[in-house]
């Protein structure tokens, strides 16, 4: 109806603007403020790193300074007496009760840190000049040392000719410059003869010097006031004790 006009109550015209307030929000019904959040560019901060073992549930894998002088400090003790040397496990606890659980270092990173300290203590020793003892036994024998070995011991095959006159070449191949020491002196074979009344085989020893320029080679020694000896062959101690004696010096043939 043109020209109409109606009087709108204060009550009435608040309701009005309420509802057109409220149609105005739900066309953006998500509207949220952006909030920014600060990132540290410090990767070995001890914060985050004390974040990251909360998180995951376990100690934290970066070796500050102190981590490295415990370490260090069970090194040593290990290195001074060997009974207060610790496996990866032990030092681990060994960290944990001077340091907070959390910063403790890893197993993995301690096995790393061991390892590269155990390499620079090898480099740091020196090595030995002269061969140990047991460098000497697995150096290769020559072949005068293997006779000289050999001599020392009777094989069966060998226990048949001690009353044979015909193998005397065996004898001889055995037994022949050979060294021994009888009545605390060093004597050398220089003969191998078979006693034909006793039927056994006999050596002839002379007392032995060792070479005016190498000491490891033996000569008959003909200014010697000893007389030479004979030594009955057995199957059984006799010669082979002899022998031995000399063996047991440890010293190198050619």
């Amino acid at each position: 109806m043109d020209g109409h006009s109606c009087d709108v109550s204060p009550e009435t015209q608040r309701a009005l603007q309420a509802a057109d307030s409220s149609a105005a929000t739900s066309k953006t019904p998500f509207s949220t403020a952006r909030a920014t959040v600060p990132v540290s560019s410090d990767s070995n901060r001890k914060e985050l790193l004390m974040g990251h073992g909360l998180q995951s549930g376990r100690s934290t894998t970066f070796l500050d300074d102190s981590a490295k002088e415990v370490l260090e400090k069970q090194f040593l003790l290990g290195v001074e007496r060997s009974s207060n040397r610790k496996g990866v496990l032990e030092i681990v606890e060994e960290c944990g009760k001077v340091m907070p659980k959390l910063m403790a270092p890893a197993v993995h990173e301690i096995n790393s840190w061991l390892s590269s300290r155990l390499s620079k203590e090898k480099k740091a020793t020196p090595k030995p000049t002269d061969p140990s003892a047991a460098q000497a036994k697995k150096r290769n024998k020559t072949v005068r040392e293997k006779r000289q070995d050999e001599a020392a011991v009777m094989k069966k095959d060998q226990k048949d000719c001690l009353q044979d006159m015909t193998k005397k070449h065996l004898l001889i191949a055995k037994y022949l410059d050979i060294l021994l020491i009888k009545d605390g002196v060093t004597r050398i074979v220089t003969a191998v003869t078979f006693s034909v009344e006793r039927s056994i085989w006999v050596l002839s020893a002379k007392p032995a010097k060792q070479d005016k320029y190498d000491d490891r080679i033996y000569i008959a020694d003909p200014d010697s006031v000893l007389a030479t000896i004979s030594i009955d062959v057995k199957s059984r101690k006799g010669q082979a004790d002899y022998i031995k004696a000399f063996n047991n010096q440890n010293k190198p043939l050619i």
